[in-house]
């Protein structure tokens, strides 16, 4: 962030372009991965220009857990109360020029499904632009993995090193649940597959290939099933509700509760692909050989 900040705040110095935009900047953008060839380097007169601003880097945290449609609110409440408030008492901005202020959001990962609900589902009109970096936007399948086997290497310190770990927290969360595959992730095809040690399909005894989704509803097919292939199976109902139950009046069984989050979740992925993108919308990923992401389940 200070180093974004400083690069952002150094783009020009007594008419100059200084090094690092003159020999980064001005290459074609396809160098960088650049995918449709729609895009051009920035020119001299643009970043002239662009260094006539200040750009400030705020950050905005939120709670990973629970819902992004609510993180989006805390968010908006950041911008208001901490960001904008700051220029209208430190900064000598007029309140003329407080009202026209907007900010641009630069997200990572689950970032980018807050920034979308902030702006598409709760339409917040502060947001000048928006750049989305590695954004989950049909959902991850490594959640899936992650529920059922664990994490890795220091992550499984704090995210649970066994699906029991894992499942005690993010069944419980929604904003994990919606980083789940949504129906259109691979265009509602299957992406969790059952194989033999050929790397083949198996059938099941009906002849009917052991891939899920099958009928593009992860929901149901995937995530509320208690087989042995689903999200939570039944065997690990049990690290659903890790409290003791003894002590507690519950009128919901923890099963019933998971199920209703799940159905919130559709609701979620159903409202964000129907409102779309703001209209500044910029997308970057890696395409490294050597860091796989996640696509499909064997």
């Amino acid at each position: 962030m200070a180093l974004m900040e400083g690069r952002l705040d150094n783009i020009v110095s007594r008419q100059q372009i200084q090094q690092w935009w003159n020999t980064e900047s001005l290459h074609e953008p396809a160098a960088y991965g650049e995918e449709l060839g729609q895009a051009t380097p920035l020119s001299e007169d643009e970043l002239q220009q662009a260094g006539k601003y200040q750009f400030d880097v705020w950050c905005a945290g939120y709670n990973w857990l629970q819902s992004n449609r609510q993180s989006a609110l805390d968010v908006r409440d950041y911008i208001e109360n901490t960001v904008l408030a700051h220029y209208r008492e430190h900064a000598s901005v007029s309140p003329e020029q407080a009202d026209q202020m907007k900010v641009i959001l630069v997200t990572h990962s689950m970032g980018g499904l807050v920034a979308r609900s902030l702006t598409q589902l709760h339409g917040y009109k502060r947001v000048l632009g928006v750049v989305h970096g590695v954004q989950p936007a049909i959902g991850s399948s490594a959640i899936y993995h992650h529920m059922r086997c664990g994490y890795e290497g220091i992550a499984s310190i704090i995210l649970g090193y066994n699906a029991g770990e894992v499942t005690a927290v993010v069944a419980n969360a929604p904003g994990a649940l919606e980083l789940t595959p949504s129906n259109e992730y691979r265009e509602g095809r299957p992406w969790l597959f059952l194989c033999d040690a050929q790397g083949q399909v198996i059938k099941d005894m009906d002849g009917k290939p052991r891939a899920y989704p099958q009928n593009q509803d992860p929901y149901e097919e995937i995530y509320k099933s208690t087989a042995w292939y689903g999200l939570v199976p039944e065997q690990n109902t049990q690290y659903l509700d890790m409290s003791d139950s003894a002590n507690t009046n519950k009128l919901l069984g923890a099963r019933e509760v998971f199920e209703r989050l799940i159905d919130a979740v559709a609701i979620f992925h159903r409202e964000l692909a129907a409102s779309g993108y703001h209209p500044e919308t910029y997308a970057h990923y890696a395409a490294d050989d050597n860091r796989h992401s996640w696509r499909d389940m064997i």
